[in-house]
């Protein structure tokens, strides 16, 4: 359920479709910050639970967009690629005033499925335990994890 994403709770997760077949990359989760921001990063927390399935839809190769409308999105604030470890992730940009989020998943860090993975981004320090982190001041930020995209 997509409401995992933001239940402050580490071992649920959100996953796209998997019964009767996957998804197509990219895969796609957008937030709505309820006002607008000025966001300057997000983080990142994938699968935490461990075992043999835990590295499953890890994301490798990655965009980050900020719309002020929902519709509009531009060009991407942030682009690259994840290492592949269960570590928190944290994207920084210059900042951007929007109201709207997007987090795009171009490929999986086991190049299942997606292009080839490319070599991991420096990191520079990363959006809570996935999606918030994003602008501290935002009320989804406290709870906020966008945690799992497959």
């Amino acid at each position: 359920m997509a409401t995992n994403v933001f239940d402050g709770n580490i071992s649920t997760i959100w996953h796209t479709k998997y019964t009767g077949g996957n998804a197509p990359m990219p895969h796609v989760i957008q937030i709505n910050l309820g006002a607008s921001y000025s966001v300057s990063g997000i983080r990142y927390l994938p699968r935490q639970d461990g075992g043999s399935g835990a590295a499953n839809g890890r994301i490798g190769q990655y965009e980050v967009y900020v719309s002020t409308d929902g519709v509009t999105w531009g060009t991407a604030v942030a682009t690259g690629t994840f290492a592949n470890n269960a570590s928190q992730k944290e994207v920084r940009f210059t900042a951007k005033s929007g109201q709207y989020l997007r987090l795009r998943a171009l490929s999986e860090v086991n190049a299942t499925r997606g292009p080839p993975p490319r070599r991991p981004m420096p990191s520079t320090d990363r959006h809570t335990q996935g999606a918030c982190g994003i602008a501290p001041e935002a009320p989804c930020c406290a709870r906020s994890r966008a945690r799992y995209l497959d």
